[in-house]
């Protein structure tokens, strides 16, 4: 294996920064109005670093913003795409509807190492401890900054944060006064339509909003189409209320439902004994959220929030009903040169099953819960200079029992351009339900005696953990420059692999186990580079690059493991970008990006282009037009995924209208 880091003449020579910005426009002003150089002169305020908002600038961790303009001038039609944007992410399409989202490593269709937040809400399901991204397909006109946190965020946010964090932020419901429609039709994106309405007043507002889209297949390899598209419908609401001078509340609603198909190969009970085809899901679900926030004169507050969600997935092999219940509290102090915030939440997830010959759970009825208390300090050692974060989170879960995750972390800012951090954080990933009580049936080889491969969860498999060692720089050297540069050491211990087991006999027939155990470890560092150059006041230019490397050897006395998930993620993605506007109404965009070849399933490297041309209008609208993947059609991004072979992407163009009214 090669263990070098490349390291691109571009970053070399370059050393540019922090990409996509997030900032709040004063006096009402609409981010869309804004020119690049306005963009650039933003303040950056993040939460997810910290659980409290604090500029980008002055956190000890490695983030990465999409702010909303960036959103909506990459083209992009869904949030997979979206993260394309930032350092650290590896985006991989499999099919239409179905991505391989991680960030530092371990990718897979049911990546299971990254925590996904909608608002503080988590959308990922403990079934595989993984997000169904083709539910989160929510307006991307309503999200004003999405926050990537890299590396291990469990001492913040709770289990399963091993790898980072994400956390999609909408809208408040003062930004979104009036009407919006918006209506898009391509090759790909056949059609997708969403109209949003809201009111606001210097006590808050509400907006209701509708979208429905309807996509189209990518190809099988050969170049004949896919059986893979699929459409879904979301509504929601939104309030925002300011209760008294120092209380706020805020309630989100959201309810979604859709056709999902796929091409699968699935084993199948004799005599046919595989299946291959079309597949198709029914998914739908909703959910209902509340938060209310008390502020105090020293700076403190207090919060209150809490989730009930509900949703339903029909496959052909299963079908799953969930729900999920979760009361969060927590308290901040401001005390003399300490920053304290303390916390504790309780969730209840429950499941309901029903087997098939595929899929087949121990318990088709289950619930699990879990409680978990935090505290983070942030200790400013001298002021304006040093900062010293101690935190701490202790969970407590059936099955997997109690265990904590700690982390510390130092920032050192000598002036107000530079910033210097360094993290040591311990992270806990809990096993799925899968990874517990599957046993899932994954080829059928007629006998006689017929042989039947299949995996199996145990009960006794121990969480996975992971150690993390980061280094950080952040800094403006001018009003034109930025730069973010990371570097990262982790080890992971106690993962979790299906290995092979001695066949037996089950009645007339065969049974190859592949049993769940905790049977490796891993390696893996990397180095993470964004940066931006405001080259004139209408040009901007981006990159941002990844490099890495993992590798897995068997854990103490366990037999050889498998090795695969190493070449599941490029050794090296490099995105470059370049915004320009042609006057105070057209924009022009090119983002490129380079990404190296993966080892499992032999794909080759590839370059992707994508190009759009933006016309503002009245009222914030938008007339847009953009092509996407040149370069790149009937090239695959992924290996091949537990169920069949991965899709080949394909180019296309479209064109989307956004009115105010």
């Amino acid at each position: 294996m090669n263990s070098t880091l490349p390291i691109p003449a571009a970053s070399m020579a370059l050393l540019l920064s922090h990409g996509a910005l997030l900032a709040q426009a004063g006096d009402g002003e609409e981010l869309a109005e804004l020119s690049l150089e306005q963009l650039m002169q933003l303040d950056v305020v993040v939460t997810s670093a910290a659980r409290h908002a604090q500029p980008l600038s002055r956190t000890a961790a490695a983030v990465y913003v999409i702010g909303a303009d960036d959103i909506a001038r990459s083209g992009a039609s869904s949030i997979p795409e979206v993260l394309r944007l930032a350092p650290g992410v590896h985006v991989a399409r499999i099919d239409s509807s179905r991505w391989a989202v991680s960030i530092r490593g371990f990718n897979d269709q049911f990546a299971n190492k990254l925590l996904v937040l909608l608002d503080g809400r988590s959308v990922y399901t403990p079934l595989f401890s993984g997000t169904w991204w083709d539910a989160l397909d929510v307006p991307l006109a309503d999200i004003e900054r999405i926050e990537v946190v890299r590396g291990p965020g469990g001492p913040l946010w709770g289990a399963n944060a091993v790898n980072g964090v994400i956390n999609i932020i909408t809208k408040s419901s003062a930004q979104t006064a009036g009407g919006a429609l918006e209506l898009r039709a391509g090759d790909f994106d056949r059609a997708l339509g969403r109209v949003r309405y809201g009111v606001a007043d210097e006590r808050g507002g509400w907006r209701a909003w509708g979208q429905w889209a309807d996509r189209g297949p990518t190809q099988v390899q050969g170049g004949a189409e896919g059986l893979d598209d699929w459409n879904m419908g979301h509504a929601g609401f939104r309030v925002d209320r300011k209760l008294t001078e120092r209380d706020e509340l805020l309630v989100l609603g959201h309810a979604y439902q859709g056709l999902i198909d796929s091409g699968q190969t699935l084993a199948a009970p004799p005599p046919l004994y595989v299946s291959a085809g079309r597949s198709r899901s029914n998914a739908s679900g909703a959910s209902l959220q509340s938060r209310w926030t008390r502020a105090f004169e020293d700076g403190g507050e207090f919060m209150l929030g809490g989730y009930v969600d509900y949703s339903e997935r029909e496959f052909d092999v299963s079908l799953e009903q969930r729900s999920n219940v979760f009361v969060e509290a927590q308290r901040r102090w401001r005390l003399g040169v300490h920053d304290l915030t303390v916390g504790a939440s309780v969730r209840s997830t429950s499941a309901d099953v029903r087997n098939g010959f595929v899929f087949t759970l121990a318990s088709t009825e289950r619930t699990i819960s879990r409680a978990s208390v935090f505290a983070q300090d942030e200790i400013e050692l001298a002021p304006e200079r040093w900062m010293l974060i101690l935190g701490a989170r202790v969970e407590q879960e059936d099955v997997v029992g109690a265990y904590a995750q700690p982390s510390v972390r130092l920032r050192y800012t000598p002036d107000e351009h530079n910033t210097f951090w360094a993290a040591l954080s311990h992270s806990v990933r809990t096993p799925s339900q899968v990874e517990q009580d599957i046993a899932l049936v994954v080829a059928a080889i007629p006998g006689p005696p017929d042989q039947f491969a299949t995996y199996f969860g145990s009960r006794d498999v121990d969480p996975e953990t992971v150690d993390a060692v980061e280094l950080g720089y952040r800094a403006r050297p001018s009003e034109r420059v930025t730069v973010d540069a990371t570097a990262y050491f982790k080890h992971y211990s106690d993962l979790i692999q299906f290995q092979a087991g001695a066949p037996f006999a089950s009645g007339a027939d065969f049974i190859v186990p592949f049993n769940a155990r905790n049977v490796a470890q891993a390696d893996s560092y990397g180095f993470e580079l964004a940066l931006e150059w405001l080259a004139r006041d209408d040009t901007r230019l981006e990159l941002a690059w990844t490099a890495q490397e993992l590798e897995l050897r068997a854990q103490g006395g366990a037999s050889p493991v498998d090795e695969s998930e190493e070449g599941n993620t490029p050794s090296s993605n490099l995105r470059l970008g370049v915004r320009h506007d042609l006057n105070a109404l057209w924009g022009a965009d090119l983002l490129v990006w380079r990404v190296e070849a993966l080892d499992n399933g032999d794909v080759p490297a590839y370059w992707r282009l994508d190009l759009s041309l933006q016309r503002r209008l009245a009222q914030g609208g938008r007339l847009s037009f953009g092509a996407q993947n040149l370069f790149h059609d009937g090239e695959r991004e992924f290996g091949t995924n537990l169920f069949g072979a991965t899709n080949e992407s394909v180019a296309a163009l479209f064109v989307r209208l956004e009115l105010g009214f």
